[in-house]
């Protein structure tokens, strides 16, 4: 059966210009891209890319911040074939050494606003495999030696606006290496393939049942698949971007109402926040008609939606599995719904295949070949460990299905903390934490807040070493990033630990009533 078409990301855009050039594609702050420009725009990148000598099915990694130079480079790698690597702009210290070293690309394409962190990281590296940077903004990096420095304008200002010589990405092609947040210990390199942006693209419409025309507000940084998936939502259904530089509660329903939009996300706790801003007359006075995402908890649904006037559809999934894997169009509050029909859901426990009102892990396969990752980059052990030997992908998250085949999501059975949307790794902050000269060990937990979880980190002294949290933290906060920084340090003389001399996390306390609290006035 075929749930959506095999053509490609670039022959679609080349279409949409042929057949829709004045079709509004974007938005952003007073500029507005059509597609017959959007297409020049973006073949202008993909030949500047190859006049540097970027082949086919090299690696590049972008840090960037929302902004249409960064949709060029998406898509023109999604013309060329060359692949991008999306970094976190909230990666500072030794989180961003780890993922440019795993990333290995020979090119780095970064805003000026990050180059403090990316030479300082340099500088703890040395040799990161990179050999030439593209800057923009007047970034510069020269005195550090080593590589060639050329400035985005003199890469791209110039290059030809025709179709690019190379021959287009097949649908299985891979086109994105994302990261993972390394919520079980280093992070994984997610491949996505043509097939599975445009199987994303399609889940977002189907979840957010657009129709041509729609204007999608987009907060979401591009680096992360819940914002860059909108990009193939508009250009395979005739939506529209109105692309924000970045999220901000204060201001965001003047921004719906300036750019008419008609669809949202949401994720973590974005619902929250905007519930917080002060009641106004006019909330109900927007034009968005629906919210979609995940993370909408039961205690907010109907409040969200009846304060702003909005219909709220929740949904269930992961990179691995190409974003968006059920679907909640039926208002059954708390629920993240049923499977969209090209994938087959299923709840397990130790091998053991789970009824109605049982608890298990999400398991996924797809109806047709492609939609689910065949590996992690370069990492044969979370490959293994991440398919059954019948072929299911492990998502490691726990869920529940009621007699109605609704799924409900139950939280993650991987080590890891959800903070302002973020998956945290409790290795990641551990790592850092441990390299504190007067810290022996440490264990990383989550502890309910109002929005989702805080982070209490747990500490075992080095012999002599007095307790001073004020200190730990201040000399934590430039080697991580914010959303990575504990807001509570508790002390512990020992750890309850398994025969493997593994931390009980189980047995940590979860008050905020025996430690320190950074945040506290």
């Amino acid at each position: 059966m075929t749930y959506f078409s095999d053509e490609t990301i670039r022959q679609r855009l080349e279409r949409r210009a042929r057949e829709d050039a004045n079709l509004l594609f974007c938005q952003y702050e007073d500029e507005k891209i059509y597609y017959g420009d959007l297409d020049k725009n973006v073949n202008r990148v993909a030949n500047g890319l190859l006049n540097l000598g970027i082949k086919p099915g090299e690696r590049i990694s972008l840090m960037l911040s929302n902004h249409p130079d960064y949709i060029y480079l998406i898509l023109a790698c999604a013309k060329t074939g060359i692949i991008y690597i999306p970094l976190n702009t909230s990666l500072r210290g030794p989180s961003l050494d780890l993922l440019l070293q795993l990333a290995d690309s020979r090119v780095l394409i970064v805003d000026a606003v990050f180059k403090d962190v990316i030479r300082d990281s340099f500088k703890r590296t040395g040799d990161t495999g990179i050999e030439m940077i593209i800057t923009r903004g007047g970034a510069d990096f020269k005195d550090l030696g080593g590589f060639r420095q050329i400035t985005f304008e003199t890469a791209f200002s110039d290059a030809s606006v025709n179709v690019p010589d190379v021959p287009g990405p097949e649908p299985d092609d891979v086109l994105t290496i994302s990261f993972t947040s390394g919520t079980t210990g280093v992070p994984k390199g997610v491949p996505l393939t043509d097939r599975m942006w445009h199987c994303a693209g399609h889940g977002v419409a189907v979840l957010a049942a657009v129709e041509k025309g729609d204007v999608m507000i987009m907060w979401e940084q591009l680096l992360h698949i819940g914002g860059a998936q909108m990009l193939y939502t508009s250009l395979f259904y005739g939506t529209s971007i109105a692309l924000l530089s970045k999220f901000s509660a204060s201001r965001f329903w003047d921004q719906v109402r300036r750019y008419k939009a008609t669809r949202m996300h949401y994720l973590g706790g974005v619902l929250q926040i905007l519930l917080k801003q002060p009641p106004k007359p006019n909330d109900k006075d927007n034009t968005i008609k629906i919210a979609w995402g995940a993370a909408c908890t039961p205690e907010i649904w109907d409040e969200f939606s009846e304060r702003f006037d909005v219909e709220i559809h929740e949904c269930y999934g992961m990179s691995e599995n190409s974003s968006v894997t059920t679907v909640n169009l039926d208002g059954v509050v708390g629920s993240c719904g049923k499977p969209l029909p090209y994938f087959d859901v299923r709840l397990a426990d130790n091998g053991k295949i789970l009824g109605p009102g049982k608890m298990g892990e999400f398991q996924v396969k797809g109806k047709i070949p492609g939609l689910v990752i065949k590996e992690y980059f370069r990492n044969e052990e979370a490959t293994a460990k991440s398919f059954t030997e019948d072929g299911w992908f492990c998502t490691g998250d726990l869920g529940m299905r009621d007699e109605a085949g609704y799924y409900y999501f139950k939280g993650r059975t991987k080590e890891s903390v959800r903070h302002k949307g973020e998956n945290i790794s409790a290795w990641e902050v551990e790592r850092v934490v441990n390299d504190h000269p007067d810290v022996e060990e440490s264990a990383l937990v989550g502890v309910a807040s109002e929005l989702d979880e805080d982070l209490k980190i747990f500490i075992k002294l080095v012999p002599g070493a007095k307790k001073n949290p004020s200190a730990i933290a201040q000399w934590l906060e430039p080697r991580m990033p914010k959303y990575q920084l504990p807001r509570y340090f508790a002390f512990t003389d020992s750890f309850d630990k398994t025969q493997t001399e593994r931390i009980k996390k189980a047995s940590l306390s979860r008050s905020i009533d025996d430690c320190w609290d950074r945040l506290a006035k």
